[in-house]
């Protein structure tokens, strides 16, 4: 009875997953056969080995832990952009 619960609810994530990655494959392949130009559209594979080095460069937790403040946002809607102290005055 638990396993066949687990399996149904574990069924709908692994088919998602599956997808991504098949598509992801498939993408890869076009690009490698030279039917997507590589100008336009990188490869996966190297999208994927990228995404540990912008983690890590770019401070990514620093800025989603930025984006849970308060006061960042305003009822308008439209973002606060943080002041950099050099703008110039006209």
């Amino acid at each position: 009875m638990i396993a066949r619960r687990f399996a149904a609810h574990a069924a709908a994530p692994a088919l998602g997953a599956g997808t991504l990655v098949i598509l992801a494959v498939l993408v890869e392949g076009l690009i490698r056969a030279g039917v997507v130009n590589r100008f336009v559209v990188p490869l996966p594979s190297q999208v994927l080995a990228a995404i540990p080095r912008v983690v890590a460069e770019e401070s990514i937790a620093h800025r989603f832990w930025q984006t849970t403040q308060p006061g960042r946002f305003r009822a308008t809607g439209r973002c606060r952009a943080p002041s950099t102290g050099n703008r110039s005055r006209r």
